[in-house]
C-alpha cells in the first residue's frame, strides 16, 4: 500500500515541475526555435542549393541568388534595437522584451519575449507587403 502510495506522489510530482517547466519556457522555447530555422537552417539550404546547381550545371544560379538578396525588404539584428539595417527604414518598436543573450552567449543580441504582452511593433508600409 506504502508503494502504491509513493508511486502516486512520485508520478504527481514529476507532473508538477514538468507543468511549471512548461509554463515558463515555451514563449521562450519556440522563439528560440522560431530563430534557429530561421537563420541556421535557410542560409543551410541556400548552401545545399548552391553546391547541387554547381553540380547539375544551372546556368547563372549564384547570381540569381545574390540578386533575391539586393531585395531584401527588411533585416532587424535585434542588438538591443528593432532598427532596420536594409536601408529601407522599417524601423520597429519593441514594447516590453527584454534583452537578452543570444544562443552563442552575446549579450544584448536577442530578445526574451513572456507571452504577457512582449512584442516587436514594425508600422504598416506598403513595401512590407510585396511577399
Amino acid at each position: 500500500m506504502y508503494i502504491v502510495r509513493f508511486f502516486i506522489w512520485l508520478f504527481s510530482l514529476i507532473a508538477d515541475i514538468t507543468n511549471e517547466f512548461i509554463d515558463k519556457n515555451v514563449p521562450l522555447l519556440s522563439a528560440a526555435i522560431s530563430f534557429y530555422a530561421f537563420f541556421s537552417i535557410f542560409p543551410l539550404l541556400l548552401a545545399i542549393i548552391m553546391v547541387f546547381s554547381i553540380f547539375l550545371g544551372i546556368p547563372d544560379f549564384e547570381k540569381t541568388i545574390l540578386d533575391s538578396l539586393k531585395n531584401l525588404i527588411g533585416h532587424w539584428k535585434l542588438d538591443g534595437n528593432a532598427q532596420d539595417s536594409s536601408g529601407h527604414g522599417h524601423d520597429g518598436e519593441v514594447l516590453n522584451a527584454t534583452p537578452t543573450i543570444d544562443r552563442f552567449g552575446n549579450p544584448n543580441q536577442a530578445y526574451a519575449f513572456d507571452g504577457d504582452g512582449d512584442y516587436i511593433d514594425i508600422p504598416h508600409s506598403k513595401t512590407l507587403n510585396t511577399l
